[in-house]
């Protein structure tokens, strides 16, 4: 093999690999593990050869990966001829294979795969590099599909020469093989008498990826009269470098975002004074990491909502909802948002009995009688309000926006504001009855100061005392 590993490295030269995998391979302390993917298809088997021509002193410490999809009849021969192709050249070699046989969706194959790869980087010594087969074509035709779906700049990126990945295993994925096309690889295979597994579904029309390699690349450079792929990965290349400036910018924002469990919550208040873009960006990276599925329109009101200071919910997929109010982003599963008060008109003499077993009761004073009351007063139990008569009353749940002026304060607030001041659990504010006057405003919510408007002062007749009895959690 060794005209072979010459010729290699003459006509693939480690110079025409995109420039991270150049100075990362190049880096290479001398005892790091490695691992190789190889389906046995031309592309992986070139990148095996490849590797070994360039690099025969890591061809020991490089372990060859193949997993069996049990797709096709004949899939335990191709991994008998992939164990002999790797072990010819020194490689060692792990084969896996999916418990399923017969066709699965592809993200199902992929996912198959992934997790054996993933459990053999995590043999003893652990290994934190995968390379893997993918050609020019490859991304020219990712990046075509991604335009079409309308993905954001990150996603366009893909796929990168240099990615980090965190599962099933966190390890970088290397792709040497950018520089070149499938045809000048598979011209080099032939070149050599080198027959590859043929897998006969990269010929139909049926996957999108096929009509993109068979009809539109063919008919696009055809129009322009010269190839279109070098345009493209120029492009894909500027992509990546504004995608990497994004993340360095979107770090500071992301502290914390770990995959959340529906109920944990990610400040993103700063993110208000933010550009859109960076907001889109930095909301991408939360929904990711929280491996939570957002549809476009709902990122695009996110971004628009947060740029306008304003709240809102939102819902997304398997049942659950997005909630951002003030400072907070929060994912609710399916079930966990509480009902709260629904609006309902309060006359006197009337005792309300909430969703969640809390009770509020309201009574007529004359204004001599809550005079020693007023100054031991519990805000979160019972307010006294100064009012004409016995005036008819409305309770309903908190909406996001609602404000009023507190007993004390220059001017009004918040209620979300007045709640992170006072530290009232996230859950319990969504509990708690809003009491207004229709026409007049707020005039008290349990936990919080009365209205200013209505001050107890000599010159009211009477008084209405409120009371709330929170819910048993016995």
């Amino acid at each position: 093999m060794a005209p072979l590993r010459q010729e290699l490295r003459e006509r693939f030269p480690l110079g025409r690999c995109p420039r991270a995998v150049e100075d990362l391979l190049r880096a290479d302390d001398g005892d790091q593990p490695w691992a190789l993917a190889c389906s046995g298809g031309p592309d992986s088997l070139f990148l095996l050869y490849w590797w070994a021509a360039h690099f025969p002193g890591r061809v020991p410490r490089t372990r060859v990966l193949h997993f069996d999809h049990r797709v096709r009849p004949h899939g335990a021969e191709e991994a008998a001829r992939v164990r002999s192709w790797a072990e010819g050249e020194g490689f060692p070699c792990a084969v896996g294979s999916r418990a399923e046989t017969g066709p699965a969706p592809e993200a199902e194959l992929r996912a198959a795969r992934f997790a054996f790869f993933g459990r053999e980087l995590q043999v003893s010594p652990p290994c934190r590099h995968l390379l893997v087969g993918h050609n020019r074509d490859d991304a020219v035709e990712t990046l075509l599909l991604r335009l079409a779906r309308g993905s954001h700049p990150e996603g366009l990126a893909a796929p990168r020469a240099v990615a980090r990945h965190r599962t099933p295993f966190p390890h970088w994925r290397l792709r040497p093989l950018l520089g070149w096309s499938a045809a000048e690889i598979r011209a080099f295979l032939r070149e050599r008498g080198v027959e590859p597994t043929y897998d006969s579904s990269n010929d139909g029309l049926g996957p999108e990826r096929n009509r993109i390699r068979h009809q539109v690349l063919p008919a696009w450079e055809a129009a322009l009269g010269r190839e279109a792929a070098a345009g493209l990965l120029r492009s894909q290349e500027e992509l990546a470098e504004w995608a990497d400036h994004f993340a360095e910018e979107a770090e500071p924002f992301l502290r914390g975002a770990g995959a959340a469990e529906a109920g944990e919550e990610l400040r993103v208040g700063e993110l208000r004074g933010r550009s859109p873009a960076l907001r889109r960006f930095v909301l991408q990276r939360i929904f990711a990491r929280w491996e939570q599925p957002v549809a476009p329109a709902v990122v695009d009101s996110l971004v628009v909502t947060l740029g306008r200071g304003g709240d809102g919910r939102w819902s997304v997929a398997g049942g659950s909802r997005l909630h951002l109010e003030g400072e907070w982003l929060r994912r609710e599963g399916p079930g966990e948002v509480p009902v709260g008060w629904a609006s309902v008109t309060w006359p006197p003499s009337v005792q309300l009995h909430g969703p969640d077993g809390d009770r509020l009761d309201r009574r007529k004073l004359s204004n001599a009688e809550p005079a020693a009351g007023l100054w031991q007063a519990d805000p979160g139990r019972e307010a006294f309000l100064g009012v004409r008569g016995d005036p008819l009353l409305r309770v309903r749940r908190w909406e996001a926006g609602d404000r009023y002026r507190p007993l004390g304060a220059p001017g009004t607030r918040k209620l979300q504001d007045l709640f992170t001041d006072r530290r009232i659990d996230r859950l319990v504010r969504r509990l708690l009855p809003v009491v207004e006057i229709p026409g007049q405003g707020i005039v008290w919510v349990p936990g919080l100061p009365p209205a200013e408007p209505f001050r107890v002062d000599r010159g009211h007749a009477s008084v209405l005392h409120l009371t709330y009895r929170p819910p048993s959690r016995s």
